[in-house]
């Protein structure tokens, strides 16, 4: 099942142009075959998320954290990510209540991110995407606090936000 992973991953890298059917199929074979890891979660989001396909994004990553990525940031920012993004589409769509349930859905995601990401490259995309959320809910009070917040926890990241 791992090859199958891998191999999703190259075709939806492949240059010039994503083969995104030949990575469906291959991330799909994972799974099926029982993969469980990031490389297929997590890679397959990434692409679906990338193709702006933000519910099948949403899915993937909140199977991923039930079948064995639980504790990979990576997923759950990802996760946190797509459901931002999703939230954005529903707002666009005059759907505000659906919005609200789906940018809290990213800040839960965003608190495991957190949790289970202790590294300093961890943490700095955890700040990143808790600012493109505060941004999604035009709440600039929290942007603030989240600019703040990162000056104070990591004074020298090259990609803070000022």
């Amino acid at each position: 099942p791992e090859l199958y992973s891998q191999l999703g991953w190259l075709y939806s890298k492949w240059t010039p142009a994503v083969r995104v059917a030949d990575a469906r199929e291959a991330f799909y074979k994972a799974r099926t075959l029982g993969a469980r890891s990031r490389d297929l979660y997590g890679h397959w989001a990434e692409m679906e998320l990338l193709k702006g396909e933000f519910q099948k994004a949403v899915e993937l990553c909140e199977e991923g954290v039930l079948k064995g990525a639980s504790l990979d940031p990576f997923v759950w920012r990802l996760g946190a990510r797509a459901h931002i993004r999703l939230g954005q589409a529903r707002e666009r769509s005059l759907m505000p209540d659906s919005a609200k349930k789906e940018f809290a859905r990213a800040r839960e995601m965003l608190e495991k991110a957190e949790a289970f990401g202790r590294s300093i490259p961890d943490k700095s995309k955890t700040f990143k995407i808790r600012l493109e959320l505060a941004t999604a809910r035009r709440d600039e009070g929290a942007r603030r606090r989240i600019v703040e917040e990162w000056a104070d926890a990591l004074p020298d990241d090259p990609f803070r936000a000022s």
